[in-house]
């Protein structure tokens, strides 16, 4: 038997203690992972794994969470609260895409304006694509920019309120604008 970490113990260990405590026989979560995709699972594989003579797969751990209904985070024991990591994760990817997107829209005008200046004047449908393109560059980008940096700004809001940091002051907010502006 190999060496086991931590980790690897606490997860054998959750995973009888689940089993165990929902009466289940190590058959029985032998044939419910199979029916679950899961292949090669029989009553001893449930036991080895449980007794730390063979590890698990990722495929088998996600499934026997799945099965016992809790995170993959319970089973190994990373946190108790890993519906908390779970929303903090999720918000800072929100604020980064959206910090990215506007990133990206900042640019994308940027990049159409001096494409609309550079058009030649005099060809047909010349106005039409100038009117559309200044429409577009004018007003729909421009609303979609500071759509996109209000919501980094709430989800940056609300990942501190998670995390339990203290809220920046309007002050302290307009400080960090002056300092990104002069960068």
């Amino acid at each position: 038997m190999a060496i086991q970490t931590a980790v690897e113990a606490r997860f054998r260990k959750r995973v009888k203690k689940q089993r165990d405590r929902r009466g289940w026989s190590q058959a029985d979560v032998a044939k419910m992972l199979g029916d679950k995709g899961i292949k090669g699972i029989y009553p001893t594989t449930v036991a080895k794994i449980e007794s730390g003579e063979r590890a698990v797969r990722i495929d088998e751990a996600t499934a026997l969470a799945d099965l016992f209904e809790v995170s993959l985070d319970a089973l190994v024991g990373r946190k108790q609260n890993s519906q908390e990591d779970e929303l903090a994760y999720l918000l800072r990817l929100l604020r980064d895409t959206a910090r990215d997107s506007s990133e990206q829209v900042g640019a994308t005008m940027e990049t159409i304006r001096d494409q609309l200046e550079e058009l030649p004047g005099e060809f047909d449908g010349a106005d039409a694509l100038q009117r559309v393109g200044s429409d577009t560059w004018r007003t729909h980008l421009p609303a979609a920019l500071e759509a996109l940096i209000r919501l980094e700004a709430l989800t940056a809001k609300l990942l501190r309120r998670e995390q339990g940091r203290p809220e920046l002051s309007q002050e302290a907010l307009m400080e960090l604008e002056v300092r990104e502006d002069e960068a």
